[in-house]
């Protein structure tokens, strides 16, 4: 059964925390992908407690009508998996997430992804 955190956040074991990728402006989007999987990824792996982390890089648009070549207003979204809330909590106490943080800085639009981030409550509809 899911708990409240503080009043806007929901969770259940496991903690599941994602957020949305939008890289700054102006940075050649392969660069930003390769920032992300090559140098940031493994800095997110180093957080004590999280035992899975998932990348999905955006690689086409999906309109009303299907694939299209249309704008995606974002360019991946991310997944970390904690046992539960208190684990999620000492990762983000820990020193590597201060630096993982920071790393942010070197190629996301930080400010752009306000409100981009929640913590998820996974529903299984068909497993």
């Amino acid at each position: 059964m899911p708990h409240v955190v503080p009043a806007w956040i929901v969770v259940a074991p496991p903690a599941r925390p994602g957020g949305a990728a939008r890289f700054r402006e102006g940075m050649p989007r392969e660069e930003a992908h390769d920032l992300w999987t090559d140098v940031h990824a493994p800095m997110g792996v180093a957080l004590p407690d999280m035992y899975r982390y998932v990348q999905s890089h955006v690689v086409g648009a999906i309109g009303t009508d299907g694939v299209t070549d249309g704008h995606v207003g974002f360019r991946g979204f991310s997944e970390c998996w904690y046992a539960d809330e208190a684990a999620y909590v000492r990762s983000q106490e820990s020193e590597a997430w201060g630096e993982l943080y920071q790393d942010g800085f070197n190629f996301l639009d930080v400010e752009g992804l306000e409100g981009m981030s929640a913590i998820l409550e996974e529903r299984v509809i068909k497993a």
